[in-house]
C-alpha cells in the first residue's frame, strides 16, 4: 500500500509543478493519512440512489467535492463529464463514483431543480450545513484535492480528478488496480 501512495504521491506533485511542490507534499501527505467522515446530514438528491445508504457500503468511493466556494450551478452543468466514469464503476464494480455538492445557502434550490433536471446516474449528495467540509478539516481548500478515490475502510488512496488529464487517469487505474 505504501508503494501505491508512493507512486500517486509523485505522480501529483509532477502534475501540479514545482513552485509550492513542498507544501502541496505536505498536504497530500496529511490528506493521505486521515479518514474521511461522511456526515449523515448529507442528503441524497439522486433519484436512482434514494433510500440506500452507499456511503456506508464498504465499497471504495471516487468523492467528487464541490464547495461552495466553487460555482455550484457550473459545476452541475458539468458533472456530464463524469458519466464515463460512472459507467467504468457499473462495469467493473470495483468502485462508486459519489459527487458531494456544498452549495451557497442562497443557491440551494436552485441545485436541486438543477439535478432533478439533469437527473445524473451517479449518486449526488447535498450538503446544505456545509457539515462535510466540518467533519473533513484536513481536506485542503485547493479544488485540486476536492476529487479523491477512498478505498474500504475511507481512507484516500489517491487524489487528483481522473477527468483532468492522462497522468490522472492512469494514476485512478494504477490505484483501483490495488484495491
Amino acid at each position: 500500500m505504501s508503494r501505491v501512495r508512493t507512486l500517486i504521491l509523485v505522480g501529483l506533485v509532477l502534475c501540479l509543478g514545482s513552485c509550492s511542490s513542498h507544501r502541496i507534499r505536505k498536504e497530500l501527505e496529511s490528506f493521505l493519512s486521515q479518514e474521511v467522515c461522511f456526515p449523515s446530514s448529507l442528503t441524497c438528491v439522486s433519484n436512482a440512489f434514494q433510500g440506500r445508504d452507499i456511503l456506508l457500503d464498504s465499497i471504495p468511493l471516487l468523492v467528487i467535492y464541490v464547495d461552495s466556494t466553487q460555482c455550484s450551478t457550473c459545476r452541475v452543468g458539468h458533472l456530464a463529464e463524469y458519466i464515463p466514469l460512472q459507467e467504468k464503476a457499473v462495469q467493473s464494480r470495483k468502485f462508486l463514483l459519489t459527487v458531494i455538492l456544498s452549495p451557497p445557502a442562497n443557491e440551494y434550490d436552485h441545485i436541486v431543480h438543477l439535478l432533478d433536471v439533469y437527473d445524473y446516474p451517479f449518486p449526488i449528495f447535498l450538503d446544505k450545513n456545509h457539515s462535510f467540509r466540518k467533519e473533513n478539516s484536513f481536506i485542503p481548500g485547493d479544488a485540486r484535492f476536492h476529487a479523491f478515490l477512498i478505498d474500504r475502510s475511507r481512507h484516500p488512496v489517491m487524489v487528483g480528478d481522473p477527468t483532468r488529464s492522462e497522468k490522472l487517469r492512469r494514476l485512478f487505474e494504477q490505484a483501483l488496480q490495488q484495491l
